[in-house]
């Protein structure tokens, strides 16, 4: 027995040994293992059922805090959804079994504790939304029936709960219509994409989704509403391709998202609807290179688009209504060549935008609304070329607080109902304006003031609002049935000529606030200065005009100076006044003339003036000496240098030349002769040396400074410096005292002989200097005893022999040498870790570097080591099995 036991125990060992199944079973092993690490130990990070749509959620407080409503539509067609139906799975992430779930009602779940819960979705789920639209009364009604109609407070409060989206998974959405609105809280942690191939809505996807700031690589072609789909997104600011053929809304795609400011590469063909779209879009400033063939409108499209200054080539023959369009788009001056035929509303178009200043030649043929379209647009000032307004009912705030505007109006206002404040706070507005027709407006003022505030604190002077007073006086004398008494106010102007309409009117009812003021002639004219210095620059100022009014004249009667005397001065053609300011054109010149006989105009608001004659004086000043001659400014090392220098002065005075004590040692004046000479030596050869000398007339001092460069003559050769001591040792070399010239002399050479020390320092300081001359010297130790050597060289011109340092000792244990000559300095960049930074990020095996998967390549070689090694193996078996079947024969 037991000799069967041992007989059965070999011959198992040796049919393993035979078969190699030993390392068969190892490279089974070794395939597993690796394959056990691809798929399961090396997923750091949690695994995530690919076909699920997975949120974040988080719950907390009472019951109504701790459930969650997930808001599917209801079935009603404006959700262009299909007619698909739902059903799929939930699992609300806390252990509860997972629920089947169809028809158009909302799930809901009541969470046990508070925490974060990822909520996921499988099967056919078409949308979900928590958008309401408006209703009459001022309710609301939501297209998800997770919400009262009631209670609208209740969409806000569950879109607050929503933290993450963190994979969309395989749902082939329909809709996404209010998918997240007002999901505050909600940012976006996913790496995929959504299946919205089918969707045609994305309207308020992400209106008040106030941290959302994700990627949205959407397939949109088949979307035809994309309004409000960001509004209110402030952290918003991600690329948007989207595909926009189909797209037809735009309205307020954009409005209030702070941060958005991305390319807008859009196909707009379809649009018909921009209402707003960037509206608030503070930081947004790209080309908006739109199709708007089919735009209906444009209204507050760029309203406070602070940062927005782009061209707008638009196609605008559709457009009705440009209302607000530009409105405190503060930075916006871009010409406005719009085709506005059917325009109906330009009201507020360029209200308080401060930089717009183009010009205004439009198509008003449509137009009924044109109030407050430049109010507060500081900087406007052009005609406003309105071609037909006779349509128009509003010119009310037209030009209020149009500080700038002063041009002439020449505007149909014969259906114009209303007027007021058009020109009030446009204080530099002074047109005549008495022709505007304001007789319906007067009638309307039977219902309603329609001349409110008309030019209250305008520019208008005495005689123009005089007229504007005569207009409203004919007109209401002409119309008995205008019989409401007005209160144009006008405060702070003044009349004069007017003064028995003014009163007409008051005794009709009317009610003003302005100032009766007819003036008293100037009672002087005074110059801050009657005096100027020769040679000054043309349009100089000489004097402020002053012109006071007699004491009781009325506080703030303007008056005017002008060179335009009943009896003119001699010589007022070489003056101009401007806003009471007198300017000399060209420079004066004392010893042709010097003084100039003028007379001063001084003019009031009515015509009174007074006129006065004065005598401008020049005054003589010293002029500046001159220097007439060029100076030399090369030297060649070894030759003369000769300059002499050559002034003027125009008063002819004697002139005292001077040279600088920092002038270089080689270089000598003659103050006599001025003439600057000297012969540069061998060490001053590739220098620039910079020379001074001074010049005075004995009033000014002038200095005459400039360069000398001295060049080499190229016949120089560095010398060979020695150190050595014999049994003492040997120290540094001296530097090699060569010159590099044209020809390319070489540096120096040191050498030390060092026969004792076994520690030897050797440095090498020859530098280079000449671009096309040979390197630094060399430095030898030549001790025959030591036992290495050690060669080093650094040179600091590209096109040099290098410079080198060697050591030929045979016994040295420690010696340094070491070249200060650098070709440059070599930086590098090192991206190290932060410290304290230790904690890893999970990630997946198909997230992990080539260099992170080092154990799998190691994996994959013992692998691929095993199949080999039993293929040979089993080869060489059928090759015994061979052999032995051949013994057998």
């Amino acid at each position: 027995m037991k000799e069967s036991l041992l007989k059965t125990s070999k011959d198992f060992i040796s049919f393993l040994h035979k078969k190699r199944l030993v390392l068969t079973i190892c490279a089974i092993i070794t395939l597993v293992f690796g394959l056990l690490n691809i798929f399961v130990f090396s997923n750091h990070s949690e695994a995530l059922d690919s076909d699920a749509f997975i949120t974040t959620w988080k719950v907390s407080g009472d019951s109504d805090g701790r459930t969650v409503k997930i808001p599917v539509y209801k079935n009603i067609y404006k959700h262009k959804i299909n007619n698909a139906a739902y059903n799929y799975t939930i699992d609300w992430g806390d252990g509860s079994p997972i629920e089947a779930k169809s028809g158009y009602v909302s799930p809901s779940h009541t969470y046990a504790n508070d925490g974060e819960y990822d909520i996921k979705i499988e099967g056919d789920f078409p949308g979900m939304t928590f958008s309401d639209e408006p209703r009459s009364q001022g309710r609301r009604t939501y297209y998800s029936d997770a919400f009262p109609d009631n209670d609208d407070r209740a969409s806000e409060s569950m879109g607050r709960k929503i933290l993450f989206i963190k994979q969309w998974g395989k749902i082939k959405w329909q809709s996404m219509m209010g998918m997240f609105f007002n999901a505050y809280e909600m940012t976006g942690r996913y790496t995929d994409s959504p299946d919205t191939s089918e969707v045609k809505s994305m309207n308020h996807m992400f209106r008040n989704a106030m941290k959302f700031n994700s990627p949205v690589n959407f397939d949109t072609s088949k979307v035809e509403d994309m309004g409000e789909m960001f509004k209110n997104a402030n952290s918003f600011n991600q690329p948007v391709n989207f595909d926009t053929q189909n797209v037809e809304n735009m309205g307020e795609m954009f409005i209030y998202a702070p941060s958005f400011n991305q390319p807008l590469n859009f196909n707009t063909s379809k649009v018909t609807n921009m209402y707003g779209m960037l509206r608030h879009a503070k930081a947004f400033n790209h080309p908006v290179n739109f199709d708007t063939r089919n735009v209906e409108s444009m209204s507050m499209m760029f309203s406070v688009a602070e940062a927005f200054n782009q061209p707008v080539n638009f196609d605008t023959s559709k457009v009705t209504s440009m209302y607000g369009m530009f409105d405190n788009a503060i930075a916006f001056n871009q010409p406005v060549n719009f085709d506005t035929s059917k325009v109906t509303n330009m009201g507020g178009m360029f209200i308080g935008a401060t930089s717009f200043n183009q010009p205004i030649n439009f198509n008003t043929s449509s137009i009924q609304y044109i109030s407050e379209m430049f109010k507060n647009a500081t900087s406007f000032n052009y005609p406003v070329n309105l071609s037909d307004t006779s349509r128009v009912n509003y010119f009310s705030s037209m030009f209020e607080g149009a500080t700038s505007f002063n041009q002439p109006i020449n505007f149909n206002t014969s259906n114009a109902t209303n007027f007021g404040n058009m020109f009030k706070n446009a204080t530099s507005f002074n047109q005549d304006i008495s022709n505007l027709d304001f007789s319906v407006a007067l009638k309307r003022g039977q219902y309603d003031d329609g001349m409110g505030d008309f030019a209250s604190n305008s520019g208008l002077s005495i005689k123009n609002y005089d007229k504007i007073l005569k207009n409203w006086h004919d007109a209401v004398k002409n119309d008995p049935s205008i019989t409401f008494h007005h209160k144009p106010s006008s405060a702070g102007l003044k009349y004069c000529a007017a003064t028995a309409e003014h009163d007409f009117l008051v005794g009709l009812g009317w009610t003003f606030n302005d100032t009766r003021d007819c003036g008293i002639a100037p009672q002087d004219i005074n110059l801050s200065s009657n005096t100027i210095d020769e040679n000054t620059p043309p349009n100089t100022k000489v004097a402020d005009i002053a012109m006071p009014s007699d004491p009781n004249d009325t506080p703030g009667d303007t008056n005017t100076a002008s060179l335009t005397c009943a009896t003119p001065g001699a010589d007022d053609n070489a003056f101009t006044i401007t806003n009471n300011k007198l300017y000399l054109k060209n420079p004066a010149d004392y010893e042709a003339k010097n003084s100039y006989n003028i007379c001063i105009r001084a003019t009031d608001e009515y015509g009174n003036f007074l006129d006065k004659n004065f005598t401008i004086n020049i005054n003589n000043n010293n002029e500046l000496p001159v220097v007439t001659s060029t100076p030399i400014t090369t030297a060649t090392q070894g030759s003369p240098y000769s300059y002499t220098i050559t002034a003027s002065d125009p008063e002819n005075a004697p002139l005292t030349f001077t040279a600088s004590p920092s002038n270089p040692s080689w270089l000598h004046f003659n103050p006599s002769t001025h003439v600057v000479s000297g012969t540069p030596g061998q060490a001053d050869a590739g220098r620039t040396f910079q020379v001074s000398f001074t010049i005075s007339d004995g009033t000014n001092t002038i200095e005459h400074k400039y360069n000398i460069t001295v060049s080499g003559n190229g016949n120089n050769q560095g010398g060979n410096n020695n150190q050595g001591g014999g049994n003492n040792g040997g120290h540094n070399g001296n530097q090699g005292g060569g010159n590099s010239g044209s020809a390319g002399g070489r540096g120096g050479s040191n050498v030390v002989n060092n026969y004792t020390h076994y520690h030897t320092h050797i440095t090498n300081q020859n530098t280079r200097n000449s671009s096309n001359g040979s390197g630094g010297g060399s430095v030898t130790d030549s001790n025959p005893a030591r036992s290495d050597s050690n060669n080093g060289s650094n040179v600091n011109d590209s096109n040099s022999d290098s410079s080198s340092n060697k050591d030929s000792n045979k016994s040295l244990k420690d010696k340094t040498i070491s070249s200060s000559s650098h070709r440059g300095n070599n930086s590098s960049n090192c991206q190290c870790p932060v410290a304290g930074s230790s904690k890893k990020e999970k990630r997946s095996f198909f997230d992990m570097t080539i260099g992170e998967l080092w154990w799998f390549w190691i994996l994959i070689i013992l692998i691929l080591i095993g199949i080999i090694a039993y293929l040979v193996l089993r080869n060489r078996d059928r090759e015994d099995e061979f052999k032995e079947k051949r013994v057998g024969f």
